[in-house]
């Protein structure tokens, strides 16, 4: 009976430091994102943040490509380098960009 305590114990330990790890990653991923987010300019409307180990990509819209500009300027003096993925107009004819930025986390 001692034998099967001792390997409960060690498993629930063993999922505390899992859940323990998984936390404080989501935390410094969510860090990165909401200082992605603070960054505001008028005329963009970011839609979506993906973000994995190595970078994180911004679509979204905006008015014109001299908006798209400002706003990746904004995020080097901010955040880090961006790297500018596509600009595509609306399909539907409208005055709207589609646009998707990457930038790179900082090395931990």
């Amino acid at each position: 009976m001692m034998t099967f305590n001792y390997y409960r114990n060690l498993v629930g330990s063993m999922i505390l430091l899992c859940m323990s790890t998984f936390v404080l990653n989501a935390q410094a991923e969510s860090e990165f994102v909401g200082k992605i987010r603070s960054v505001s300019i008028e005329g963009v409307t970011v839609t979506e943040i993906k973000d994995n180990d190595k970078k994180a990509v911004i679509i979204g819209t905006a008015k014109d490509n001299k908006i798209i500009s400002k706003y990746m300027r904004a995020l080097d003096s901010e955040i880090g380098s961006p790297g500018l993925e596509y600009i595509k107009k609306d399909k539907q004819g409208g005055a709207m960009s589609n646009f998707s930025i990457s930038i790179k986390k900082p090395k931990k």
